[in-house]
């Protein structure tokens, strides 16, 4: 199945593509995400045994009833994503066939298409890279996503902008949580985030242990500062009743990093520079925010 989907990606790029340059990135990339997404889809059951057998079986279970719940907006989503993947698909197959021998002429409209069907291809992989505790995407497809729009940052010359939160329980007496107190913490800062990201073109995900990320395109400095102080307000003002009964109080550090990527320009230094921010928000010993600009 691999082989084909590696056969498919070479049929739809142009006669150059192995020349180098954004296609070529582009379509390692469709390849890499379809290859990881049918990888996690094959391990998916196994998985789920191995967490009903955990200690946190009963909040695997929590996650599950919530992610039914999903289901039907899910199944319908999905549906528009691949009508959407086919009608990008439809559009390159008639550039193709309607043009003799015009990469060199039309290879920037080719690129536009090729990038929104990338586009379509991720969102549709989405669906099993998502985080079950939190229902939001987690690291593998977030990686994704950062290299689809890093690439269409750079070809738009539009700035991107990536926050990371820290979120961290303070001056809570009763001990380390417990993983259904951590857990609901974890649901709570996803929900947050959900109510304060509505754009169809961000992407927030679960990053890694109590760490959130938020990829904003086409957003410069003053935009990124606005949703990160209206998340970080909304952290702060929650009140999870276990956890507040015990002196917990909950705040969040925020590293940002806003570049309008160049030819030459490395994502992982993107990254690389949101990471140091956000230890540097770290020193504070309260809420903070450290913002970068590339």
């Amino acid at each position: 199945m691999d082989e084909n989907i590696k056969g498919q990606g070479q049929e739809l790029a142009p006669p150059d593509a192995q020349q180098g340059g954004g296609m070529q990135d582009v379509q390692n990339m469709i390849e890499s995400s379809l290859k990881s997404a049918i990888e996690r889809l094959q391990r998916k059951d196994t998985k789920k045994q191995m967490d009903a057998s955990s200690p946190d079986a009963a909040d695997g279970v929590d996650a599950e009833i919530m992610q039914a719940q999903m289901d039907l907006d899910e199944i319908k989503t999905m549906v528009a994503t691949l009508q959407k993947f086919i009608d990008n698909l439809n559009m390159m197959i008639a550039q193709l066939e309607g043009t003799d021998n015009s990469f060199g002429r039309n290879e920037e409209k080719f690129l536009d298409d090729y990038i929104a069907t990338a586009d379509s291809i991720l969102e549709i992989a989405a669906f099993s890279t998502k985080d079950n505790i939190t229902g939001l995407s987690n690291r593998y497809g977030f990686d994704d996503r950062m290299m689809l729009e890093w690439h269409r940052s750079q070809r738009h010359e539009s700035p991107l902008s990536l926050l990371i939160f820290d979120v961290v329980v303070l001056g809570y007496s009763g001990g380390a949580l417990n993983p259904q107190q951590r857990n609901e913490v974890l649901r709570s800062v996803s929900k947050a985030l959900k109510n304060s990201i509505k754009r169809s073109t961000d992407s927030i995900a679960h990053w890694s242990e109590d760490e959130f990320a938020a990829l904003l395109p086409v957003t410069g400095i003053e935009g990124a500062m606005s949703v990160a102080n209206r998340i970080t307000e909304e952290i702060n003002d929650m009140d999870i009743p276990s956890i507040s009964e015990k002196g917990g109080k909950m705040i969040v550090y925020v590293g940002i990093n806003v570049q309008t990527p160049k030819k030459g320009d490395h994502l992982d230094n993107f990254t690389d520079k949101v990471c140091a921010a956000l230890d540097n928000a770290r020193e504070a010993g309260e809420s903070k925010i450290i913002i970068v600009e590339s």
